[in-house]
């Protein structure tokens, strides 16, 4: 049996526990949610496909950029060195521009027509020279074009032409030449008993056609310079003065 003043009392008392009890089961029910998250196994699930998927582009990333990078040359590789030509030293070369010039003898048909202008009375087969000298340089990988002067004598006349040539070369790593040539010439008197008689000779002569066809075989002295054998057909003409044609065979000597 309680005491009249003690009821009161314990009732307020029991009135603050059910509300401390009230208090604080929601405080739990709230927790176990969040408790419940982090124990989630979908979430466990999510966060790991979240880290493979990270793994997956990393490692991803790193095969592309192997791809693109390739494998590194060992230092000492042949292969992983610049591609720069090295030409030897013995090697037999030609250069973008020649000069040279070239002699020869053999026979020569001369055949002056009556009242010409040179003075001269003179028919058929002569001793024969013929010489000239040329440049230029590769228009093509075989062919060569320059400028030629030529001389050819033959008895009393002589003539001398500035041609336009062209050398083609067959085979490249060969020494085989063919040449032709083509332009004015002059023809003169090359019977005088002083050098000053043969000048005046040439400056009364006539004007002419000159032209040269050639076969020549060059042998490499040094990397760049060729001694060779050279046949040549060449001529001079004038239709209504007269004409030489000569055949000769000789050397040239040319650097490329």
């Amino acid at each position: 049996m309680l005491h009249p003043r003690c009821g009161p009392r314990l009732s307020l008392c029991l009135c603050l526990a059910a509300a401390g009890l009230g208090f604080t089961t929601p405080a739990y029910a709230l927790a176990g949610p969040d408790d419940g998250d982090e124990g989630d196994p979908g979430s466990e699930a999510a966060e790991g496909e979240d880290a493979e998927g990270e793994d997956a582009g990393a490692d991803e990333g790193d095969g592309e950029g192997s791809e693109a990078a390739g494998p590194e040359a060992p230092a000492g590789d042949p292969a992983a060195a610049p591609m720069v030509e090295i030409i030897p030293q013995d090697k037999r070369v030609r250069h973008d521009w020649y000069v040279g010039f070239g002699f020869g003898g053999g026979v020569s048909i001369v055949d002056v027509t009556t009242d010409n202008d040179l003075g001269l009375s003179t028919k058929g087969v002569k001793y024969g020279t013929s010489g000239f000298i040329h440049g230029g340089g590769r228009i093509r990988e075989a062919v060569y074009m320059g400028a030629r002067v030529a001389t050819i004598n033959g008895g009393a006349l002589g003539g001398t032409s500035l041609l336009v040539e062209a050398l083609f070369f067959p085979l490249p790593k060969r020494g085989l030449m063919l040449g032709a040539a083509i332009g004015p010439s002059l023809l003169y008197r090359t019977k005088n008993p002083t050098a000053m008689a043969a000048v005046m000779a040439r400056r009364d002569g006539v004007p002419g056609l000159g032209f040269a066809a050639d076969v020549g075989y060059d042998f490499w002295l040094l990397r760049r310079f060729n001694l060779g054998i050279i046949a040549q057909f060449n001529g001079a003409l004038n239709p209504r003065q007269g004409r030489i044609l000569g055949a000769t065979l000789g050397l040239q000597f040319n650097w490329y």
